[in-house]
């Protein structure tokens, strides 16, 4: 990175922690202006990284709109709330607004996969991981949602909008979990996998909130500056993108024994629930297992296939280095022929 970028993280992280101690204070607008300059910052450095007129970078264009987009959701609320001092019953419509951001990120983490989907060879193996992770998100935002009373979180636009948030971002969880579990088989970059952690610590700052606003009358989330850490570590990634990128797998990760595993980590959450002898948690338990079944065949027939094209190759190679030596050894009998009928 360079003194700039630098100076760039160490500004707004020090805004953050400067905006957690005003929270602690109960200095809220200070706070929220400190957030405001913060995403500011974030916002422009993010876009100066990216912003390539020969090669575009769509899904980090996206991400960067998400954080604009999130720092005009805080501007509109910060002047309903603290400026002109409205009531929320007045302003409780802004909570619609910040599922702008959420979709954003949303679509940059897909975008991002589909790209790097499109780039590989071995699609099969990554659409059987992919499927994985499915059935595990599936079946986690299945537990987690059935702990929700529907008819509540239905009352009011401010549950509303948190069912729907709850939503999306087990839908960004999906995406950005499959990016990790693949990533062996996906090129993915250090840009990239920072772009991903961002979308795992946005996705779980707003699943707690969500939860919490639906599950408790009048919950207010007082703490809204520890959003600026997933922003942080998205600016941070947006710096690599022009200097030495180098490619990140699930091994440099700590996860190769994971994606190894997948498809049985997708069984866990089902030990979760108590009611074993229900009918959609037997079938949740036979698309998990007949995936596993199926994932184990079909790398298993890859790699063997690849054994033998190396094998195939190899072989190649070793008749051609024949036939040269073959080639090389008759020259010489002619030669000492020639030699030996001359004398």
């Amino acid at each position: 990175m360079s003194n700039s970028q630098k100076r760039a993280v160490y500004l707004t992280f020090g805004l953050f922690l400067l905006a957690q101690i005003l929270a602690l204070l109960g200095s809220v607008l200070i706070e929220n202006l400190l957030i405001l300059i913060g995403l500011s910052v974030i916002v422009i450095n993010i876009y100066r990284s990216v912003i390539e007129p020969k090669n575009p970078r769509i899904h980090w264009l996206i991400a960067c709109l998400s954080v604009l987009l999130w720092a005009v959701c805080e501007t509109l609320w910060t002047l309903n709330s603290h400026i002109l001092v409205r009531t929320q019953s007045e302003y409780e419509y802004l909570n619609v607004s910040y599922l702008l951001p959420m979709i954003a990120v949303f679509f940059a983490v897909g975008v991002f996969l589909f790209a790097k989907f499109s780039d590989t060879e071995e699609k099969s193996i990554v659409l059987l991981d992919i499927v994985s992770v499915f059935l595990l998100v599936g079946t986690l935002s299945y537990i987690f949602l059935d702990s929700i009373d529907m008819l509540k979180a239905l009352d009011g636009i401010e549950n509303i909008v948190a069912l729907f948030a709850i939503v999306i971002n087990f839908s960004v969880l999906f995406i950005v979990l499959s990016e990790i579990f693949t990533s062996n088989l996906l090129y993915i970059r250090v840009s990239g996998f920072y772009l991903i952690l961002f979308g795992i610590l946005f996705t779980m700052i707003n699943l707690y909130v969500s939860y919490n606003k639906i599950m408790i009358d009048g919950y207010k989330f007082n703490y809204t500056s520890i959003y600026m850490i997933p922003f942080i570590l998205l600016m941070i990634g947006s710096f690599y993108i022009k200097t030495e990128n180098k490619r990140v797998t699930t091994a440099d990760m700590g996860l190769a024994t994971g994606s190894k595993w997948l498809p049985m980590i997708a069984v866990l959450p089902l030990f979760l629930q108590s009611d074993f002898g229900s009918i959609l948690w037997l079938a949740a338990l036979f698309f998990l297992v007949a995936n596993a079944l199926i994932s184990y065949y079909i790398k298993s027939a890859m790699a063997s296939k690849k054994i033998l094209e190396h094998e195939k190759i190899l072989h190649q190679e070793m008749e051609k280095l024949m036939h040269e030596r073959t080639n090389e050894s008759m020259l010489s009998i002619l030669r000492l022929q020639d030699i030996a009928e001359r004398d």
